[in-house]
């Protein structure tokens, strides 16, 4: 049997809602072909109580199916496939409800400064394609190859084409240990890399857009802090002149 590397789904199903149980439970039926609610508990070390109760949550949710085999009230996972049908039900019950929230959004108007936390890498991915949508230049700074190792590689082409598509410019700053990564963007249009020393890389990328500004925080689950605020960007943009005017242009 093919072993599952668990640590790396944790943060994708906890981003489209599963709890850390729910994970466990739906990653060792999996596995099996059918189990008793005693025996996925002593796999995975979860009270039987509380196994029942994450069952019923994961059927609920169309993730699991209940049999009788045997006259034994037995539990299998659906096929993964579901995972994909959940999140395009998922995306369908928030467009059903965006244009009423879009009215009444409209209504009360937004306010001149605002700020919020969002959590998990399939939110990031799209809060930075969505950044595309302002049709502005974008700067960005810090995790020179954090970034890349999360976001992945055909996600960050798929950003780029329909960035250079636009016609956005973007500079970027690197550390030196980026300066491959650096290279590479230079080569493409609307698009300017430079480079720092390493004693400048963090964890953190820093993105600001218009009035926009994110700030990446790539651990386990990845942070995405969101600040909509003209004088904050602008701060942000002043202090990004001054580290690219001290950056290399050329490796």
């Amino acid at each position: 049997m093919v072993a599952i590397d668990e640590g790396r789904f944790d943060s994708i199903f906890e981003s489209i809602g599963f709890s850390k149980n729910e994970i466990k439970v739906y990653l060792d039926l999996v596995k099996q072909e059918s189990s008793t609610a005693l025996e996925i508990s002593k796999r995975t070390g979860i009270h039987r109580s509380n196994t029942y109760d994450i069952i019923r949550s994961l059927i609920s949710k169309g993730f699991i199916r209940e049999m009788s085999i045997e006259s034994k009230r037995v539990f299998r996972a659906l096929h993964p496939d579901r995972l994909k049908g959940y999140l395009d039900q998922k995306r369908q019950e928030v467009e059903n409800v965006l244009p009423e929230l879009t009215k009444y959004a409209r209504q009360h108007g937004t306010t001149a400064s605002a700020s919020w936390i969002s959590e998990g890498i399939f939110v990031a991915r799209e809060i930075l394609m969505d950044l595309l949508k302002l049709k502005s230049s974008i700067i960005m700074f810090g995790a020179s190859l954090s970034h890349v190792d999360y976001l992945g590689r055909s996600f960050l082409e798929d950003f780029h084409k329909e960035r250079i598509k636009n016609q956005i410019l973007m500079k970027r700053i690197f550390s030196k240990e980026g300066v491959d990564r650096f290279s590479a963007l230079n080569k493409m249009k609307y698009t300017e890399a430079r480079y720092l020393p390493e004693k400048y890389d963090s964890n953190t990328s820093t993105i600001v857009c218009k009035d926009t500004v994110l700030i990446l925080i790539f651990g386990k689950p990845v942070l995405v802090i969101t600040i909509k605020s003209q004088d904050i960007a602008d701060s942000y943009e002043k202090y990004f002149r001054i580290l690219w005017r001290s950056a290399r242009k050329t490796a």
